[in-house]
């Protein structure tokens, strides 16, 4: 079948009070949150997740800044992510 869309994203930003309200905007799903990172879920399940910029945690950048930091893409079985990987 193939990729299935993305499962999720993960954004640097330099603000995380603000990020909230841009998430809240949006109508996302806070689904565990605290005081290091925002997670939501879209509608459609895709996880969303929001971490200051600076936070070691994050994967590293393709550029300095604020930006995205990844993207998981979800795949409907074995042989799909086989057939990626080669």
């Amino acid at each position: 079948m193939g990729m299935t869309g993305i499962d999720s994203v993960t954004f640097g930003v330099e603000d995380l009070h603000t990020a909230r309200r841009f998430l809240d905007d949006w109508g996302l799903l806070d689904t565990g949150s605290g005081e290091e990172a925002l997670v939501c879920a879209t509608r459609d399940g895709t996880e969303v997740v929001v971490r200051y910029w600076l936070d070691s945690a994050l994967p590293s950048a393709m550029e300095r800044g604020p930006t995205l930091r990844e993207v998981v893409w979800g795949v409907s079985d074995d042989a799909t992510l086989n057939d990626i990987a080669n």
